[in-house]
């Protein structure tokens, strides 16, 4: 039987064991990670608003605003819903760390670590009419360890720029077993090694104190990619292995593009677009061996209410309040050039725990995805629903140290 007629069974007679996204084994998983918290509450949104009591990664600029040192550590995790198959597993994991320092009273610099793609997926394909099973699985991250230094040169106008190392890698491993003896059960092993690196560019500009706009754009310089194949026959003592270098993009380009309509002093409107070029990519990991790749593009809308720090006002005035949506074109698509749809409504709250100005900040997001997860020349497209609802956490604590030197202590 045709091996691409057996996969039909990922949704007719599979059972399934993933911690990640479903859609999460294509190409290099997950992208339009590399949110904090607050930002993930408030509609995946902050290229042109900076709240002060939180980290900001959409915009190097927004560092011109850092007043206090401090350091930022993010937690997430998830878990799915897969129709009609029920839930999935998750895992909890370290999102971002983040180190922030003031630079006079008109900069600051950041050094942080944050994954910005992610896959972490296993399928366990079974057709005991047929004699056949096979697993895949695909693990990795990619991660940028990064420098942001941000400066306001002008009482309108903020600017920013950053240069990220890229590193990570991927493991892809295919099992297939025959009950038949007479067929030959074999295995794929694919390591993908990847390094690399990026610079990024930013600016925010206030108009009359309602508008802010803002635009960040991160340019991948170069990727190298280092893929160990090995192939191995059980019982016929088959085993070899393929070493290859590979010097092009796997990473695509980003541009974000935000702005914020300041209601009022506390209130704060904020309409984001992102984009992943991904025109000139090389896909990696392909399980959805008919599909494609197109541009991802993403748009995202928050309203946020500041809360305030004084000893006097109550908890509930003291808490931040954020709330959003968000649509997303992925970048994986079917033969009829049908991307991955993903939807979704965020909430989220930032809590002040000290006089100097640390938080907690909580994000909840409930997320539909849906869209083709198979198809071939042969079978009708094999379509997905979705849902995955995800929790983050993070601390920010700060400390006026840099400010006063220790003076006042």
């Amino acid at each position: 039987m045709n091996k691409k007629i057996l996969i039909l069974v990922v949704v007719l007679i599979f059972s399934v064991n993933m911690f990640g996204s479903i859609f999460d084994t294509y190409g290099i998983g997950r992208i339009g990670i590399d949110y904090s918290v607050a930002s993930a509450g408030c509609g995946y949104t902050h290229t042109a608003y900076d709240g002060n009591l939180s980290v900001n990664f959409q915009n190097p600029a927004s560092l011109s605003n850092t007043k206090y040192a401090g350091f930022a550590l993010g937690i997430k995790s998830h878990f799915n819903n897969i129709s009609p198959f029920g839930y999935t597993e998750s895992p909890t994991e370290f999102s971002y760390g983040t180190i922030i320092l003031p630079m006079t009273k008109k900069g600051g610099i950041s050094f942080g670590l944050k994954p910005i793609a992610s896959a972490s997926s296993t399928y366990n394909i079974n057709n005991s009419s047929a004699g056949y099973s096979e697993e895949i699985k695909n693990t990795g991250k990619i991660y940028s360890a990064n420098i942001n230094v941000g400066y306001k040169i002008l009482p309108f106008l903020d600017i920013g720029v950053g240069y990220e190392f890229l590193s990570g890698g991927y493991n892809i491993v295919k099992f297939l077993d025959f009950t038949d003896e007479s067929m030959i059960s074999s295995s794929l092993f694919s390591d993908y090694g990847i390094d690399g690196g990026g610079i990024s560019a930013g600016l925010v500009l206030s108009m009359r104190d309602k508008i802010n706009f803002g635009v960040s754009y991160t340019h991948v310089l170069n990727v190298n990619q280092r893929v160990i194949n090995t192939y191995n026959a059980v019982g016929n003592s088959y085993i070899t292995q393929d070493t290859v270098n590979y010097n092009n993009n796997i990473l695509p380009n980003k541009l974000n593009i935000g702005i914020t309509y300041n209601v009022n002093e506390k209130l704060h409107l904020n309409f984001e677009y992102l984009n992943y070029n991904f025109s000139d990519v090389k896909l990696v990991n392909s399980i959805f061996e008919s599909g494609g790749i197109n541009n991802y593009s993403q748009f995202g809308i928050g309203l946020e209410r500041s809360g305030t720090n004084s000893e006097f006002d109550s908890f509930f005035k003291k808490v931040t309040y954020r709330f959003g949506g968000f649509y997303k074109n992925n970048y994986y698509h079917n033969s009829l050039d049908e991307s991955v749809i993903s939807k979704g409504i965020t909430v989220g709250f930032g809590i002040p725990y000290n006089k100097f100005k640390s938080s907690v900040d909580l994000s909840f997001v409930l997320e539909k995805n849906s869209g083709t997860i198979y198809e071939s020349q042969i079978i009708d497209a094999v379509n997905i629903d979705e849902t995955v609802y995800r929790v983050g956490i993070s601390f920010l604590t700060t400390e006026k140290w840099f400010n006063t030197k220790g003076k006042y202590r």
